[in-house]
């Protein structure tokens, strides 16, 4: 199983580097963009912690992408500090036009899915997220438990 998620996890890496590419950016310019197009507020202080990056480099980042008319910079809405990168029209359309198809394919193989099916996916899914997610916060030098194996 989790060779299977390391696969995935690299063909989802070349599938972002190639739609990228096709479309003038970078690797780490598409997933900002990505980013600004969830429709939550996204800062440049969120992007930095989230890419590993220094706040410098992704204020250049957002620099490129605004240069490209690809996202726009707002007054966070509860936060007079700090500024939201947002995606424009025409970053959305980007976003549409580069992760769109895949993600109706996906769309319609869990549509394939028999219900029992697609709530132990989702199950699974979520459990993938909230591990991901609590060993985020852990500095990379602590030492990791090891996870159980399982008997399958």
């Amino acid at each position: 199983m989790v060779l299977r998620l390391r696969g995935l996890t690299r063909a989802l890496q070349d599938f972002f580097a190639a739609e990228a590419k096709a479309h003038g950016l970078s690797p780490t310019e598409l997933t900002v963009l990505t980013r600004t197009t969830s429709g939550e507020p996204v800062t440049g202080a969120q992007l930095a912690q989230a890419l590993g990056m220094r706040s410098s480099s992704v204020t250049g980042l957002a620099d490129r992408l605004e240069a490209k008319g690809l996202i726009a910079r707002h007054a966070h809405p509860h936060d007079r500090r700090a500024v939201v990168l947002g995606a424009t029209r025409r970053g959305r359309t980007v976003i549409n036009r580069a992760l769109g198809p895949l993600l109706g394919q996906l769309l319609a193989l869990a549509q394939e899915l028999e219900s029992n099916e697609r709530v132990a996916v989702a199950a699974f899914l979520d459990r993938i997220d909230d591990a991901l997610r609590q060993s985020e916060h852990r500095p990379s030098s602590a030492p990791r438990r090891q996870p159980r194996r399982s008997a399958n």
